[in-house]
């Protein structure tokens, strides 16, 4: 299943004639409440395929502070600011 929502995504991304290589990816990533580690990584393999196929990574957890795939650092962007 990863290969196909990686290839989904380029697919998408052509559409608008856009390549994956270079693209920013967010990946929302959840933890089960109480657990301190996700249930079973599901986006490990997606985030490794996406990056063997040259996206910019980036992710969402607000309750994991650092996250790495293969040894490299997945940063987590800043906070937007509210419109207050």
């Amino acid at each position: 299943m990863p290969g196909y929502v990686v290839d989904r995504a380029a697919e998408l991304l052509n559409t608008d004639a856009k390549p994956l290589n270079g693209a920013k990816v967010l990946l929302s990533r959840h933890l089960q409440e109480g657990h301190r580690r996700p249930a079973g990584e599901p986006g490990r393999p997606i985030a490794r395929k996406l990056l063997q196929r040259g996206a910019v990574l980036s992710y969402h957890d607000p309750y994991v502070d650092g996250w790495q795939v293969d040894g490299r650092d997945i940063p987590r962007p800043p906070p937007a600011a509210s419109a207050d």
